[in-house]
């Protein structure tokens, strides 16, 4: 396997039918994200469709700046479906408490649903998790709807894509 880091620029996603920017620099990534979603979100709100997502906990980077960008320009989330990649849970499959700094469900309600204006924040009802005790939960959901408008993945903090550890040396 070759190695990634000697991958040019030019060169990454050639060969792939995945749509591939490259950011200067982590923040405009950031604002990429939030824009591409909140175009995609729109788009639907024209339509009267809801908008169905598959999102990441982390980077937390894009969330400050679409609750900014939704209560700025007063976009409605009301008819989005968010369904996180993932959530902790504990030694007996539970999910980890809300209140524990590593809970991604309490996660998501500090760094972005408590940050959007109550009239435009998407529904409780529309904010899912997969769930230990019904595997089959995020099928379910996006069968309901026919259609997932967009998945965007997490870039971790020590450099990981959704939870894919780099290689460690040694």
């Amino acid at each position: 396997m070759a190695d990634l880091n000697s991958i040019r620029i030019e060169d990454l996603g050639k060969g792939s039918n995945i749509k591939l920017e490259v950011c200067d620099v982590e923040h405009d990534m950031y604002w990429r994200v939030a824009i591409a979603v909140l175009e995609v979100i729109e788009e639907n709100n024209k339509k009267g469709e809801p908008t169905v997502m598959v999102v990441p906990y982390g980077p937390l980077g894009p969330y400050s700046r679409i609750a900014y960008l939704v209560n700025k320009y007063r976009i409605s989330l009301k008819n989005c479906v968010f369904i996180n990649m993932d959530e902790y849970l504990t030694d007996d499959k539970k999910y980890i408490d809300r209140n524990d700094p590593l809970s991604f469900r309490g996660g998501m309600d500090r760094t972005f649903y408590s940050k959007v204006d109550d009239e435009l924040n998407v529904p409780v009802e529309n904010r899912y998790f997969p769930d230990p005790e019904n595997p089959d939960m995020v099928m379910q959901i996006i069968n309901k709807y026919g259609k997932l408008d967009m998945v965007f993945g997490g870039v971790g903090i020590n450099v990981h894509y959704a939870f894919n550890e780099p290689p460690r040396d040694g």
